[in-house]
């Protein structure tokens, strides 16, 4: 049976149970048997009602959990929407104050956002890898010949390897605590998120870069800044 089927049975054996009256006129013998029989039918009738009560309670019971649950998520939504404004006013503060090309190029990225156009997703990541660029040169600027970096081996650190030269400025950075590596595994992501940019440039403009994929590379950038400048304070 549907719901509504359910709320039908229920009225209807009701109004069965209120019609099973004693007749008039009805003698003692036929009186018992009368009682006896419609005894029992009341008392299937009471059960299978109670039954169907009990199914309708538990539908209610399940709606109500579900538009409950529903209507948490636009809240949770909200807290996470904070979280991430939260996340994106710090970094942005931080440079505008300091380094005047890497706020813009952030802000650049950050405006492409919400479009649903695929050229502007692929703009998106473009404009995610040379903010990662703008942020490697403030940090650590180009070297005109080869470095030694702290894992000993010697590598160039010129003006295309920006993301050597990030990697070496975070290893810098590094003591042994939690935060450090999660700094560290925060740069090794944006790394593979880079590259995958840079396959995907090399690919042209007909490349097809989904608006999740051109996400989720802005929200591991923020991250990875956000975690690097609160590395930073905590070392002044």
């Amino acid at each position: 049976m549907g719901v509504g089927e359910l709320i039908r049975e229920v009225e209807y054996m009701e109004k069965s149970i209120d019609d099973l009256q004693l007749p008039q006129g009805m003698g003692e013998f036929d009186t018992a048997a009368f009682t006896d029989r419609h005894s029992q039918l009341k008392s299937h009738m009471r059960l299978k009602s109670r039954a169907c009560h009990t199914i309708l309670e538990r539908i209610r019971t399940r709606c109500l959990n579900y538009a409950t649950r529903i209507e948490h998520q636009p809240l949770i939504a909200d807290r996470a929407s904070d979280l991430m404004a939260s996340v994106q006013n710090d970094v942005h503060n931080y440079y505008a104050e300091r380094a005047q090309p890497v706020y813009e190029k952030l802000r650049k990225a950050a405006s492409l956002i919400g479009s649903k156009e695929p050229e502007d997703h692929a703009l998106l990541l473009t404009s995610i890898r040379r903010a990662v660029k703008a942020i490697a040169d403030y940090h650590y600027p180009p070297c005109t010949s080869p470095v030694k970096c702290s894992d000993g081996e010697t590598r160039e650190l010129d003006e295309e390897q920006y993301l050597n030269r990030l990697q070496e400025f975070c290893a810098s950075q590094v003591t042994s605590s939690s935060s450090s590596r999660l700094l560290l595994a925060k740069m090794d992501y944006l790394s593979a998120v880079v590259r995958r940019l840079n396959d995907v440039a090399s690919k042209g403009v007909h490349a097809e870069v989904t608006g999740r994929e051109a996400k989720q590379g802005l929200l591991g950038l923020y991250l990875f800044v956000s975690n690097l400048i609160a590395k930073l304070e905590q070392k002044k």
